[in-house]
């Protein structure tokens, strides 16, 4: 059963709206919360439509790092110095760089990536 659904009686503002390649409509939004409220809306208006919710995120790399460091050791110094809850935390990639250090890609909300940017450095376990 696949009802029409009207964005504006569910109060949610369309920035965009774009059909990719693919043949896939993107839908860019306005407000906090928007994203959950149309899923909602389409989850019980419509079946059989795949979606997918994407947010915005800042990435940063963290260079310099021992290679015995792991992802959750990484979240956790992330989290001593910033206060950013580990569960908001990406660790995207850890490899091995230049100079056999650890290098590390971190994805954070934009509202986080302040925080996490007066740091220009963090120290993990003891130096």
């Amino acid at each position: 059963m696949n009802q029409k659904i009207n964005i504006g009686k569910i109060g949610v503002k369309v920035d965009r709206l774009i059909k990719t390649e693919e043949g896939d409509i993107l839908v860019k939004l306005n407000g906090k919360g928007a994203a959950e409220k149309l899923r909602k809306e389409m989850d019980t208006r419509m079946t059989g439509i795949n979606m997918a919710i994407r947010r915005k995120e800042c990435f940063f790399n963290i260079t310099g790092l021992n290679p015995g460091v792991t992802k959750e050791r990484l979240k956790s110094a992330i989290k001593m110095y910033t206060g950013i809850p580990t569960n908001e935390i990406d660790i995207n990639t850890l490899r091995i760089g230049k100079h056999r250090e650890q290098v590390a890609t971190v994805a954070v909300r934009p509202s986080k990536a302040e925080e996490l940017r007066r740091y220009s450095s963090i120290i993990i376990d003891w130096v």
